[in-house]
């Protein structure tokens, strides 16, 4: 897949890439369609972000700056959102930041619900879109920063490995998108997504989608059987 920018399009919301690695057709509803509906679990997203959307909230001690909301961009991908957190710690060998008037390095944190559940590191889908902020973050202050993830429900922090597999994902998933904005597509939803927490299963109807397939399936079948 090649690693190309995207030259016709509007700049891509960061939170783009996680949607649509975790639902494609969840994203085009959402972006293609502009559908929406909300729920118990998109509002308790919505309560444990209250803090880290202050922008104003701003931590400076000895050692560490940390930075709420901060917007990002990346001119040459056209990717443009928001971190929740960005943590600036002071050392010789980092960055000079002219605002602080010192150097430091980056670590970006990104704040989550749950750990997902049979995984034993971090959600991929999460990592994606980190990956994204890393990005940004690299093109506009010009370091290697660090990715982290915060779940909510264990307490912890995890550091996303930026390896290779991971930057073949989120190019993948970049491209897609593109491909998908470009043309003014809705994907297919994916024939193991689970939908039972999805605020838009009564948009989609995941159930009559796998019914349509169904009888799809069926009379291709049968059309085999008498030619």
């Amino acid at each position: 897949m090649s690693k190309s920018k995207s030259d016709s399009l509007d700049y891509i919301q960061l939170r783009n890439l996680q949607h649509y690695l975790y639902c494609p057709k969840r994203w085009g509803l959402m972006n293609i369609n502009c559908d929406w509906q909300s729920n118990v679990l998109v509002t308790i997203g919505d309560v444990i972000h209250t803090r880290v959307d202050n922008a104003k909230l701003v931590t400076n001690t000895q050692t560490k700056i940390t930075e709420r909301a901060v917007p990002v961009y990346n001119d040459f991908y056209k990717l443009v959102g928001k971190i929740d957190a960005l943590e600036l710690t002071r050392s010789p060998q980092g960055v000079y930041v002219s605002k602080y008037g010192d150097k430091f390095n980056f670590a970006i944190i990104e704040y989550k619900k749950a750990k997902p559940k049979n995984v034993s590191d971090y959600s991929m889908d999460d990592a994606v879109q980190m990956y994204g902020q890393k990005l940004c973050v690299d093109e506009m202050f010009g370091c290697d920063a660090k990715i982290i993830l915060y779940y909510c429900d264990i307490k912890k922090r995890i550091t996303v490995s930026a390896n290779k597999e991971l930057d073949d994902l989120f190019f993948k998933v970049y491209q897609e998108v593109v491909f998908a904005l470009s043309n003014n597509i809705i994907p297919q939803k994916e024939s193991d997504q689970n939908c039972g927490g999805c605020s838009l299963a009564d948009v989609c109807l995941p159930k009559c989608y796998a019914k349509d397939n169904s009888i799809k399936k069926m009379i291709l079948e049968q059309n085999e059987k008498i030619t």
